[in-house]
């Protein structure tokens, strides 16, 4: 258990929402569930429940706030009262609900911590068309896109930003692997990667916390409209997607990092050319601050 959990845990309990609690904290909704989870195993015992709306400590949970509240804020006082709060840089980036879900949100989370004055604002758009528009017009400070790549999609850099090459500065991220989701008994869990065609057998499950019609899907998530060759079901309970995948019947595909599964799940990658480019753009001949720098060359 660790004071971090703790002021996680606290924040849930004031708003009630996981997803707001991550925003407030800077971190993704992803780490902050994997934190919460972590801490449950910890104690063994339930300390957060979803409902109809949002996100409520359970009694066990609300107790451990309770006794660690006054805990926490003795520290504060202790530790961190002399010290001056920095005057806020606040930085509005413009990103798809993948890369700031998936790839980015721990590392700007981790920035943060480094940098207590940045800010991010973030303004979570779906197309990389709307995207570049935020950053051209001087909406958003920082933009970063998410294209799949597919031996049928390739990426054409001049193509996406030759228009803009005289008004935009970019810079290309570490790609982001997809992966297929299982426990280690799965029939296919003995492959080094596994090929699509392996893929047709199984029904394949993405988790996603929000419900999102068919259209909004394919909208959102630009590996969907590749992805619907095959059986795939959106799932927004974390619970029924892992009850899917440790019955044998069913794959997940996660997207993100081989070592971030959980519950005793592995991680095989999927064929060769296969995965996500995340490019970081602003725009040109523009003095920025060392927190915007830092943010335009965040690295994994």
């Amino acid at each position: 258990m660790t004071i971090e959990q703790l002021k996680q845990l606290i924040e849930i309990n004031k708003c009630s929402s996981m997803t707001q609690a991550s925003k407030n904290l800077y971190i993704s909704h992803q780490a902050l569930s994997a934190s919460i989870r972590s801490l449950e195993k910890e104690v063994q015992t339930v300390l957060v429940e979803k409902t109809p709306r949002g996100s409520k400590l359970t009694l066990k949970g609300k107790q451990l706030v309770e006794i660690s509240s006054d805990f926490i804020e003795a520290l504060d006082d202790i530790f961190f009262s002399h010290i001056m709060t920095p005057k806020p840089v606040e930085i509005t980036v413009s990103i798809s609900y993948i890369g700031l879900n998936v790839s980015l949100g721990n590392n700007i989370a981790s920035l943060v911590r480094k940098i207590p004055a940045l800010k991010p604002i973030f303004l979570e758009l779906n197309d990389n068309a709307a995207i570049i528009d935020t950053v051209l017009s001087g909406r958003a400070d920082l933009g970063f896109c998410v294209f799949f790549s597919s031996p049928e999609n390739s990426i054409d850099i001049q193509k996406l930003f030759g228009p803009y090459e005289d008004k935009l500065e970019y810079r290309i991220l570490p790609s982001i692997g997809i992966y297929c989701e299982m426990t280690p008994s799965h029939p296919l869990a003995y492959l080094e990667k596994i090929p699509l065609k392996k893929l047709k057998k199984y029904t394949l499950k993405y988790y996603h916390p929000r419900i999102l019609s068919p259209d909004e899907l394919l909208q959102e998530f630009p590996f969907a409209k590749f992805f619907t060759q095959f059986d795939l079901i959106i799932e927004q309970n974390i619970s029924f997607y892992l009850e899917s995948l440790y019955s044998l019947n069913h794959i997940g595909i996660s997207i993100g990092k081989a070592n971030s599964s959980f519950n005793k799940l592995i991680k095989i990658p999927l064929q060769d050319n296969y995965y996500f480019s995340i490019f970081a753009l602003r725009l040109r001949n523009k003095n920025y601050t060392p927190e915007e720098e830092a943010l335009f060359k965040i690295t994994y």
